[in-house]
């Protein structure tokens, strides 16, 4: 095989962009790259529209204390970045996902009726898209 991907390692060397990184599965997706099991990307960008949880996201990654950890974090360290947007707005899309190998899209919609009562829960799309 003369391409530098190894079948085993599909996303080595490779730049990723998770929308939706901030919500569970999200945050499971971005570990998962984050331990190189299927390669060791580049750049790994988290794509929302709610800059607390992208910080927060954040401080959880930076208080991680286990050896166990060790590797994900120090990976966090250097491949993880966050960036606000909304999918609904094609400037903000296109930018993040200019020089991008793979998005994985994690979307989630919740219905607001009224003041108070939410429905949510329901995901929208999960899709992984090759560039």
């Amino acid at each position: 095989m003369t391409s530098s991907t190894s079948v085993g390692e599909p996303l080595q060397g490779k730049r990723i962009v998770v929308t939706g990184g901030t919500g569970s599965l999200g945050k499971l997706l971005v570990t998962r790259l984050l331990s190189g099991e299927i390669g060791d990307p580049e750049a790994i960008t988290v794509f929302s529209r709610d800059e607390a949880k992208q910080h927060q996201m954040r401080l959880d990654y930076l208080q991680r204390a286990s050896a166990t950890d060790e590797v994900i974090f120090q990976n966090f360290e250097r491949k993880v970045n966050f960036w606000i947007g909304d999918i609904r707005d094609f400037d903000s899309v296109s930018s993040v996902l200019r020089d991008s190998y793979m998005v994985f899209c994690l979307l989630q919609r919740t219905f607001v009726f009224g003041k108070y009562i939410r429905f949510g829960g329901k995901t929208d799309t999960l899709a992984i898209l090759g560039l």
